[in-house]
């Protein structure tokens, strides 16, 4: 028998993962989601608590319930990997069809690619700052290269980087906050920095909307990390795995994030920390990215590699997995030597972009999967267009593309501003119209003309493991 922990270098794609190849454990999710968030893009997120308004009180207030809910999407989706033995964009065509979904794939390609241009550049920038004499072009390639060998050598080795990462920075950041609240102490803080007189409700839901944001972009490729898993790990442990490691993680690093721009609201992040901590600091908060960058350069091949499939069978190929993620390293590589002098403003607008593309899909996704479905698919038919699901789902469609269009007067960005901002204080409410309405519509719909392959009854576990 061929266990996944006994590979040396993955073998698989996009493929299906055979039973007799699945191994791990579930508790194997909270480390690595706990890890993929102990890093400096994470603490950036947390740092536009206080540059969009909002005091320290509120700053974490928001990042507390933006954490709880735009968790629970994402972490719903970790079940899916065990259940059904593919990647997330694969098991899309369960909802959308096989030629339904192709737009989905290559907007998680551009997802991917983006965000590890977003990281690397945090980490070039961190090196910079630690010595002029590291430029940023070199620093993003001092941190790229152990991302890509990373990725080449595959999933189990992935798993255990976050294993042992999440143990050596959970220490480390611990000890940097402790330096935070000391200095904090010892130096003060602003009288109206834990003020609870209520802020600006705009304020409050634009920075709510961000840390939830930044939750649900991981929803697009969760089951990625999760597919080699036993088929019978069961969506509760694979749920509140994902869920508190993301969560606990996000969370602490977002409020340290708001603490540290209080304190030193004059200078960047990564001069703020070493203020505090110290320039050994920087070191870390540019090793921290390797993990979650490795994850881009990861889930971009598997995005790109089911693009792909729509004209070839996928293969268990170690080929199919290093020329996707070359591809995918080179474009990201190069998006961030050019745009690295303005990161944080091209950040945040690039995090908002991202919602409005993938949160209507995680309305549709996981309410066909929990609510119309219950988990019954037969993952054999998501590689052909004569399948059960054929080529397009139009129910899915349709919520999809409702829930897309019904967004646009609620987005509030630097690009547009939507009608309906104004009439809600100012507030971006599209990620939560993004959620409500493609879940409603997708119900109804659904409910007069049952999607193709919605009558079977077989799936890879019984029913009864699923919601």
């Amino acid at each position: 028998m061929t266990n996944v922990h006994e590979q040396q270098l993955e073998a698989h794609s996009v493929d299906i993962i055979p039973e007799n190849e699945r191994g791990g454990r579930v508790w194997y999710l909270g480390t690595f989601w706990f890890a993929a968030n102990q890093q400096f893009l994470t603490v950036v997120t947390g740092v536009l608590g206080v540059v969009l308004g909002l005091n320290l009180f509120w700053a974490i207030v928001a990042i507390v319930v933006g954490n709880l809910v735009g968790t629970i999407f994402m972490a719903y989706h970790s079940a899916q990997g065990p259940i059904l033995g593919v990647t997330q964009m694969i098991q899309s065509r369960g909802q959308f069809g096989f030629y339904g979904g192709f737009f989905l794939f290559a907007a998680a390609f551009f997802l991917q690619f983006g965000f590890f241009a977003s990281s690397s550049t945090l980490a070039g920038q961190a090196l910079n700052t630690l010595s002029p004499h590291i430029s940023v072009p070199v620093g993003i390639v001092i941190i790229s290269i152990p991302c890509l060998v990373l990725a080449i050598l595959g999933y189990r080795w992935l798993h255990t980087w976050q294993r042992w990462a999440s143990l050596v920075l959970a220490a480390i950041f611990a000890i940097f906050t402790v330096q935070a609240i000391l200095r904090a102490a010892s130096n003060g803080l602003p009288a109206s920095t834990m003020s609870t007189t209520p802020p600006s409700w705009a304020a409050f839901l634009v920075v709510v909307s961000v840390a939830a944001t930044y939750a649900i972009t991981w929803a697009p490729f969760v089951s990625d990390y999760s597919r080699y898993l036993p088929a019978n790990s069961g969506v509760g442990p694979c749920f509140a795995w994902t869920y508190l490691g993301t969560v606990i993680s996000c969370i602490w690093l977002e409020a340290l994030g708001s603490f540290v721009t209080v304190m030193y609201p004059k200078l960047g992040t990564a001069d703020a920390f070493a203020a505090i901590s110290g320039s050994w600091i920087l070191v870390i908060m540019a090793l921290s990215l390797i993990g979650a960058a490795t994850t881009n350069l990861y889930s971009g091949m598997l995005a790109l590699a089911t693009a792909a499939t729509t004209w070839w069978a996928p293969r268990r190929s170690t080929a199919v997995r290093i020329t996707g993620i070359a591809i995918t390293f080179v474009i990201g590589f190069a998006i961030a030597l050019a745009g690295y002098r303005s990161f944080l403003t091209n950040f945040t607008n690039f995090l908002l972009v991202l919602a409005f593309i993938f949160i209507p899909w995680t309305a549709v996704n996981l309410t066909d999967f929990y609510i119309v479905r219950h988990g019954q698919y037969e993952p054999g038919a998501f590689f052909t267009p004569r399948g059960i699901y054929g080529g397009w789902i139009w129910q899915a469609l349709v919520a999809y593309f409702i829930g897309v269009a019904l967004q646009v007067p609620f987005i509030d960005q630097a690009f547009y501003m939507g009608p309906f901002v104004k009439l809600v204080g100012g507030a971006d409410l599209s990620w939560i119209v993004g959620i409500v309405v493609p879940t409603l519509l997708y119900i109804a719909l659904t409910k007069v003309w049952p999607p193709a392959g919605a009558d079977m009854k077989t799936t890879s576990v019984p029913a009864a493991n699923v919601a």
